[in-house]
């Protein structure tokens, strides 16, 4: 849910606006209705974008491991993970 979140606030920030069908052009998506009604196909696109970072981030010698002692001032919005190289 979150990630769709961001990819909405991205998306509307851009100037799209929701379209029964996809159309770049024009900035039209589909996809821009909260998490909740969209159907199970595209909930699993956001959860593959999420599922995948820990494969990604390793491919360049990278990866993620939570921490309960580092600083995030972000800690409301974000949990405590960072990335090591």
């Amino acid at each position: 849910k979150y990630e769709h979140d961001l990819w909405m606030e991205e998306r509307i920030n851009s100037g799209w606006t929701y379209g029964e069908v996809k159309d770049v052009v024009n900035k039209k998506s589909p996809y821009l209705l909260p998490y909740d009604e969209l159907s199970d196909d595209i909930k699993q696109l956001d959860r593959d974008t999420i599922i995948n970072i820990p494969v990604l981030l390793k491919s360049i010698d990278m990866a993620v491991y939570r921490s309960w002692k580092v600083f995030n001032p972000f800690k409301h919005y974000l949990p405590n993970f960072f990335i090591i190289l």
